[in-house]
Formats: structure tokens, sequence, C-alpha cells
């Protein structure tokens, strides 16, 4: 779970306090998706902090987690937040990844878990106009362009910052994170591996479409944040 990022876009409407540990109706938004993925069966989680380290850790109190930290938050990106997690990444394991400000239902990321391909990303086609990071995909569900600057008519829908890599994969994977930071590649998005990998090595990212489903929201902006609390008033959560 990636935690280490500013949020300038919505940080002076929260007075600086990271975007996961906001109140969510009695419980900050990294703590309940901890508590989610452990209703779903995970026994380790693994947080990489940068932006406010401590003010993180002291909000998040259970043993399954592990934290590690990128003191060089303000100069790189998600990938080397990933980067300092890697000791705790299992070869024998599938590694699943999200940013720790993405509100997710339990049924989008139990899609996620049944995927058996190499590589799953999770969108949501009935987000195109909304669209922060958006998505291209084929008939096939094969993503196929990617970004925040991608023109309407190449929308398919909204990223929904959750995704997967099978173990068997995992070691490629990991092989080109680091090849990538060596190469001084630390300021882009974790993502970025997966992009280049499919472009390098022909790699298939399988998208599952949620179609509006599951309600989701990613905190970039204090009005994804009401969406969040509007949707608890009418929805009670176990």
């Amino acid at each position: 779970m990636l935690a280490a990022g500013k949020g300038t876009r919505i940080s002076r409407h929260i007075e600086g306090k990271p975007k996961c540990c906001l109140d969510i109706g009695g419980i900050e938004l990294i703590n309940r998706n901890i508590k989610k993925l452990k209703i779903l069966g995970f026994n380790e989680i693994c947080i990489a902090t940068g932006y406010r380290n401590d003010y993180v850790i002291n909000t998040v109190s259970d043993s399954l987690v592990t934290f590690f930290n990128n003191p060089f938050y303000e100069v790189t990106n998600s990938i080397a937040s990933l980067w300092f997690c890697q000791e705790n990444i299992e070869s024998d394991s599938d590694l699943y990844l999200m940013n720790a400000d993405v509100f997710f239902n339990g049924e989008i990321f139990q899609k996620l878990i049944n995927s058996n391909e190499l590589v799953t990303m999770v969108g949501d086609s009935s987000r195109k106009e909304e669209a922060d990071y958006k998505f291209n995909w084929d008939q096939n569900y094969i993503l196929k362009k990617y970004g925040k600057e991608l023109p309407f008519h190449d929308i398919s829908g909204e990223y929904v910052g959750i995704a997967k890599i099978n173990k068997d994969f995992l070691a490629n994977f990991v092989n080109k994170m680091n090849k990538m930071i060596l190469q001084g590649d630390y300021n882009c998005w974790w993502e970025d591996i997966l992009y280049k990998l499919s472009f390098e090595n022909k790699l298939n990212i399988k998208v599952i479409d949620i179609k509006g489903e599951y309600f989701w929201a990613e905190v970039d902006f204090v009005e994804d944040y009401n969406r969040i609390v509007e949707y608890l008033k009418s929805n009670q959560e176990n």
C-alpha cells in the first residue's frame, strides 16, 4: 500500500494531513483499507510512507503492517516508494498494489484475487468524463493506452488504483523496477514498470472493468472525499 505522497491538490483543504489518514465516519481511510484486506485473507501488509511518515505510522495500529519509509518522497514518485519495500516482496506470492488513499469495495478486490493473468489492473468504464488517470483497453480488455492527458475519444474508463502482479511474473517485474531505478527513472509511477514491460516485452496487461457496479474513490480532490462521506451515510458497512 503506497502512502508516501503529499497530495498537493487537496492538502490545503485538510490542513496538510495525509490523505489516507482522513476520517471517513469513525475510522481513518487507511485503517479501513487494512481492515478490508484482513477480511479478504491478507496476513501481511506493507505500507510505504514518506510525507508525514510519523503521522501515518501513529495512525495505524496493526501488527500485520510493516512500514518502509521513502525519505526522498519530495523528489521521487511511487516507483521509489515501492523500491524501498522490495525486501518484503515474496517470490512465491502474488503481489497486490494499491494507493492508500483509495476507498474500495471488497468485491472489487475479490475480482482481482480471482484473476489468473500475469498482470491485472482495475478500471471503471462508468467514469470517463470524471476520470483523472485514464485507461484505454480493447475488446479483450487488454490495456492499450493510459495517461492523464488521454483524449476523450480514447478513454475506455478510469484507473481505479489497484493492481495485481502474478507470482509467475514477479521476478520480471522486480528486475525491471531495479533497472529503472539504477537508470535514474525514480520520478515516475510504479505503474510505469508495467507500461515499459508491455512495450518492450509485449506483455499483455489485463483490465478488470467494474463498470460502475461497485463504489470506489481515490482521494485526489476534496470532492472525492465528500463522495466517500456521502456514500457511507447511505450505505452500512460491517
